[in-house]
């Protein structure tokens, strides 16, 4: 398609205008999904912090969202 004149244009417009009206593509991951994707993730970002490529404060934020320790003061 060429993208050059006012022809193409306005031809160009009216299909952003349809794309933008189509609902947002995003899939769906499951339970078993995000453990799997976790699981992968954490040893790459032990070894990019055994390599020196990432400084450990990195890694710390993909572990584990479940909070150990007490919960009345959060420690």
């Amino acid at each position: 398609m060429p993208w050059k004149g006012t022809d193409n244009r306005a031809r160009r417009k009216v299909m952003k205008t349809a794309i933008d009206a189509m609902p947002p593509f995003r899939r769906v991951t499951g339970p078993a999904t995000r453990l799997r994707i976790k699981a992968t993730l954490r040893p790459a970002l032990n070894d990019a912090i055994g390599q020196q490529i990432l400084p450990n404060r990195q890694a710390r934020s993909s572990t584990s969202s479940r909070r150990t320790g007490c919960t009345r003061c959060g420690t």
